[in-house]
């Protein structure tokens, strides 16, 4: 009885469901001239993206195509973080400066860094501009920056 009281007292090292995966969401907005029409409509879903982090082999987005947002994450060990983002085959760079934040989740699941947005630099090659709409970079956040361009209807 008393082995059975230990095993039902025990718990898997698996019992931490949460993620601790923790990304600064990138989504996107253009703007395009509809050519019979001078209003501007947007597009918020993008083809061909790829994704590397500087000082880094790993390629996050590999000519990704129909994307939305992209996830980047951040390092909790710096306070700055630099990818570049290649758009069919025109090249920018985004570098995020943040404070890191280590949050308790559990026994079971242990910590995960949260970070705040300091600013985003980047080069304007096909990014316009950078918005940032929520600077908590957190596990229940899903938009933390907004990356607009002006459609060139040369492509």
């Amino acid at each position: 009885m008393l082995v059975g009281l230990l095993c039902i007292s025990c718990q898997p090292d698996t019992v931490c469901h949460e993620t601790r995966k923790v990304a600064m969401h990138c989504h996107f907005r253009e703007y395009y001239r509809v050519p019979s029409n001078v209003q501007l409509n947007v597009r918020t879903e993008w083809d061909s993206i790829t994704v590397q982090g500087i000082g880094s082999d790993s390629v996050l987005y590999n000519n990704t195509k129909q994307v939305s947002y992209i996830a980047l994450p951040l390092k909790d060990s710096i306070d700055t973080c630099a990818y570049v983002l290649t758009y069919h085959q025109k090249k920018d760079t985004l570098t995020a400066i943040y404070t890191n934040q280590q949050k308790f989740l559990s026994i079971e699941c242990g910590c995960v860094y949260n970070h705040k947005i300091m600013q985003i630099n980047h080069t304007r090659n096909w990014i316009d501009t950078v918005l940032i709409v929520n600077d908590a970079v957190m596990l229940d956040i899903d938009k933390n920056i907004v990356l607009q361009r002006t459609n060139p209807d040369n492509e």
